[in-house]
């Protein structure tokens, strides 16, 4: 008996010795593991990419990896996850049997787009982060919203174009606006017509991101306003506005103030000076002196534009206007037997007799009195050139000459001023 339980005591140790020795041998792996990843708050370190690439449009596959470090102080069970950024994350789960440093590879999946660089967070208690740059896309359509959506577009300006009802829309007739991209491709951003005018766009876009379009304008307003745009691409849209106003009613046009001596032609008047006081228009006016000791009974005021004088006008609703100062109107000749008249001329080339319109002086010097005299002259009164008289869109040459009654004559004073091409009232 006491042989018996001596065996027995004997196995009972032996059982509780191996059993002992089998724990010790156990490394954990049955619960979580204990680890932090390497560079965790920053960078991730020992960061590799795969073999995979990264295409816009085109879904992860097995080889779209990323590797890093962990340092495992307890082995046991993990899962490693991302945010999800540009379309796409990576995870890996798994069980560490190990502890010490090693790396771990996780797997993407998804599929980006939009092409650029986008940053990947670890999620947990140990982070840290990583970049993977997609690229390509491009050949599909963009997507992306319209800033201000749905409401006033944001970044909006329109371009240096007006906007007058009756005139067509021309390339500076632009709006701006805001989209944000998310992917890169090809785009279409149009408006309906609104007052005669719409406004669109088409391209692509070749990188994400807030950036700005121009649309072009295109159509001729009807009304004078304010109107309202919708600038629509697919579900997005948003809103902006334009004036159009009334075309600006032209009645005049210069052809020269008389404020200086630029490319005048005086004969028979001399010195010739402007006059800064008694003006009838701008800053002075043009006047020439006849000396009684000249001894000459000729005279004229001639101008040349360098650039030539476009108006609207024709011989039915045009008229020349200007102001005419003389000291002794008793002294101007009126035309007779053996005495050609005095003229007012206006040509487009520059020299009289030549695409000429005209008027002769004898119905002015009978009404005219001493001091200054308003002269208008109505088109459809004047004679003309048989090559058909004056091109009034290409006015540059006006002449006014005339002759004395005797080259005997006190000194006298003429003046010119304010010459305008005008509509008739």
């Amino acid at each position: 008996m006491n042989l018996f339980r001596s065996i027995l005591a004997g196995l009972i140790v032996t059982g509780l010795i191996l059993t002992g020795c089998s724990k010790s041998s156990t490394s954990g792996g049955n619960g979580a593991a204990v680890y932090t990843l390497g560079g965790a708050g920053g960078t991730c370190t020992g960061f590799t990419l795969g073999a995979g690439t990264y295409v816009v449009g085109t879904a992860l596959g097995s080889t779209n990896t990323v590797t890093l470090t962990v340092n495992v102080t307890t082995a046991g069970t993990y899962t490693i996850t991302t945010n999800t950024a540009n379309g796409i994350s990576f995870s890996k789960s798994g069980t560490f049997t190990s502890t010490g440093s090693q790396t771990v590879t996780l797997t993407g999946s998804g599929t980006p787009t939009a092409a650029g660089l986008n940053n990947y967070s670890i999620a947990g208690s140990s982070s840290c982060s990583f970049s993977v740059t997609a690229t390509g896309g491009g050949g599909g359509v963009a997507t992306f919203t319209l800033g201000g959506g749905p409401g006033s577009c944001t970044g909006f300006s329109l371009g240096a174009g007006t906007y007058v009802t009756g005139t067509a829309l021309g390339s500076t007739n632009t709006a701006t606006c805001q989209v944000n991209v998310s992917a890169v491709g090809t785009y279409s951003i149009t408006t309906a017509t609104v007052n005669g005018i719409s406004f669109s766009k088409s391209g692509t876009f070749s990188s994400t991101g807030v950036q700005s379009v121009t649309l072009v304008g295109n159509g001729t307003p009807t009304n004078a306003g304010s109107f309202n745009y919708t600038a629509t691409a697919g579900s997005s849209s948003c809103t902006f506005s334009v004036t159009a106003t009334a075309p600006v009613s032209v009645n005049s046009w210069l052809f020269n103030a008389c404020d200086n001596l630029n490319h005048w032609g005086i004969s028979g008047g001399e010195p010739k000076s402007i006059i800064t006081t008694g003006q009838k228009e701008g800053s002075g006016y043009i006047q020439a002196t006849m000396a009684s000791t000249d001894g000459v009974d000729y005279f004229h005021f001639s101008d040349t534009l360098l650039t030539p004088l476009n108006t609207t006008v024709d011989t039915t609703n045009g008229q020349l206007h200007f102001w005419f100062y003389v000291s002794d109107v008793s002294q101007l000749r009126l035309s007779g037997p053996g005495k050609d008249p005095g003229q007012i001329e206006l040509t487009s080339v520059g020299m009289s007799d030549t695409k000429e319109t005209d008027w002769n002086t004898d119905s002015l010097f009978s009404s005219w009195h001493n001091g200054w005299n308003e002269v208008t002259l109505n088109f459809s009164n004047a004679g003309k050139t048989p090559d058909g008289g004056a091109n009034f869109t290409h006015l540059n040459f006006f002449r006014l000459y005339f002759w004395l009654n005797s080259t005997t004559h006190p000194d006298l004073q003429f003046g010119i001023d304010d010459i305008e091409i005008r509509k008739t009232p």
